[in-house]
């Protein structure tokens, strides 16, 4: 399955997407849509109260690792 952020980024790297893929079977989300906090909220979207993200992977440039949490579409709302 390809999972995408909110910006239609898709998500590369084998841990991430086996990561991403095991939390929709858990919590049986249907959409493979996935954002971080500030991406949901600059695309019209807040993440509901008490959810909580999954924990994600990356590098920077400098080789350093980066943790980020994202937001599946599922946990969020609509801004009005």
């Amino acid at each position: 399955m390809k999972h995408k952020n909110v910006n239609g980024y898709l998500y590369k790297g084998e841990t991430n997407t086996k990561v991403l893929t095991e939390r929709m079977k858990f919590r049986e989300y249907v959409e493979p849509i996935w954002g971080t906090y500030n991406q949901w909220i600059q695309n019209g979207r807040f993440v509901t109260y008490g959810e909580n993200g999954t924990r994600l992977f990356g590098r920077t440039k400098s080789g350093r690792v980066n943790i980020f949490s994202v937001f599946n579409v599922i946990q969020t709302k609509k801004i009005n």
